[in-house]
Order: structure tokens, then sequence, then C-alpha cells
């Protein structure tokens, strides 16, 4: 009772300390009388704080009679609730377990042959690719995830993926040349129906024709990230021929768009070709 009344000698007072106003506190100031402006004045004073306001604290300063000036004084300083964030869904619910299954542990390996491998493609919205990027699904998941797309009944078998890919040509790369003192060349790379077309931009004696079918094995340089890896480099060996290894222009910005559609271009064609990451710290 002592300190309560020392709040409201407090509180009516004119010269006072900082102290932090209550519901309460000016419930009580108001049954002693103490007059709307100096309630109001102390709300004001930045010297102090205001508790925080609940939808029942605001009826019962209302049904106590308080001036409305106050209860809107009190209400202006009165922290806001922090709003719960509403966890983000997925369009396609597959992509929750997608997301649980990469967060206990499994590895990515195992995940893309479960993907490419899956009855139906998964065919992801602007909201999925979202849902992907706040659980820091790595982007080659992501990407075997939209190489799915419009596949429909049936497990994928091996060699080139049913229903003839579409051709295509991507450019914003770089064939990387194995010595130093030969530089990169900078060309376009086409999957043109059973082929695979390097078109040098300075030179066409340094464009290359492979057929598509014999490529054998294909890897990915990257380097780790918190989001993710960054895979910045892509390579393929043919069957009996050569390795050819792409470099991605923008990858001194930051920028992998152009080996990730070239790693699309790939999973389209063999669905169960398996990227080996070769991680570059």
């Amino acid at each position: 009772m002592r300190k309560l009344v020392t709040s409201l000698v407090l509180l009516v007072a004119t010269a006072v300390s900082a102290e932090e106003l209550t519901v309460d506190k000016i419930l009580a100031a108001h049954s002693f009388g103490a007059p709307p402006e100096r309630i109001v004045e102390k709300i004001n004073d930045p010297a102090n704080t205001v508790g925080p306001l609940t939808m029942e604290g605001l009826a019962k300063l209302r049904a106590a009679g308080l001036s409305e000036t106050v209860v809107q004084a009190f209400a202006a300083r009165a922290p806001q609730p922090t709003p719960t964030p509403v966890p983000l869904k997925p369009d396609d619910p597959r992509l929750e377990l997608v997301v649980e299954a990469f967060g206990k542990g499994v590895s990515e390996s195992v995940l893309t042959e479960q993907i490419r491998t899956s009855p139906t493609g998964f065919n992801l919205t602007l909201n999925d690719l979202i849902y992907l990027k706040q659980y820091g699904v790595p982007e080659s998941l992501v990407v075997a995830l939209q190489a799915t797309k419009g596949v429909a009944g049936g497990k994928a078998t091996a060699g080139a993926a049913p229903g003839a890919p579409k051709d295509v040509t991507i450019e914003g790369l770089l064939l990387v040349k194995s010595t130093f003192m030969r530089k990169n060349r900078q060309g376009t790379l086409a999957f043109s129906g059973d082929e695979i077309v390097w078109t040098d931009a300075m030179d066409s004696a340094q464009s290359v024709t492979v057929k598509a079918t014999a490529l054998e094995r294909a890897w990915l340089k990257c380097r780790p990230l918190p989001a993710g890896n960054f895979c910045y480099e892509l390579g393929f060996s043919m069957f009996k021929g050569a390795d050819y290894s792409f470099l991605d222009s923008g990858e001194s910005q930051g920028s992998n768009e152009n080996v990730l559609a070239l790693r699309e271009a790939i999973a389209a064609r063999y669905p169960k070709m398996v990227f080996e990451e070769k991680i570059k710290r």
C-alpha cells in the first residue's frame, strides 16, 4: 500500500524522477483526482516510459471514465506488440518433405536422385522458390527440382530424358583453358538436337561440336556460403573424348545464373545425371 501511495504522489507531483507508467498507475492517479492534463503531461514526458497497452487495459481505462485525451496519449506511447510471423508455406506441399530431409542431414546427392525419379515433376512457383530460399535449400537442389518441370508419370530412365527437350542456347560462359598462357574463350553453348555446340565468339576455328549422347559425367566447382554452395563453373567429360569446363562470366560479380542454366539443360536431357560438387575454399 505504501508503494502504491508513493507512486501516486510521484505521478501527481510537479517534479519527479523517471518512471514507467502502467495502466494501473494511470487508473490509480485518476481515482485520486489527478487532472487529465497533468496525466497527459506525465505520459508525454520523454523521461518516462509507458508500459504495454492490451485490449483489456484499453477497456479498463475507458470503463473508468478517463478522458479520451489521456487514453489516446497513452496508446500513442505504448510499445506496439511485435506481430508473430506466419510461417511461409509452399504451393507444392511436397517441398516441405524436401526441406525436412535436407534439414535432417540427408545428402544432396541422395535428395537429387529422389527428386529426379519422382513420379511427377515439380512446377515451382515464385512462392515455392522463396520458401526454399528461406530454409537454405542449396541451388543445386533447386535446379534439380526445376529440371523435373512437366515430367509426369513413371520414373526417369538412364540416357536422354523422354519428351525430346527443347533446343537451348546459353550465353555468358567462358570455355576454360587448362594452361596459364591460353586465355579462357568467350562464346555460347547450345544444345541442338543430339549435339552440344560451342561457338567461339572471336575465332570460329576454336568452336567445338560433340555428340550429346557421349556425355559421360559432369561436375561443378563451388564455394561454400552460409546460404548454400555457390557453384560458378561446370565441367563434363565425353565418353572416350575430351573434358570441357565452362566458367560463368558473372562469377566475379557474384552471379552464376549461366552455369545454373547449363546445369539445368544437362539435367533436362539426363535426369539421372549426378553432378559432383568440388568445393573450393
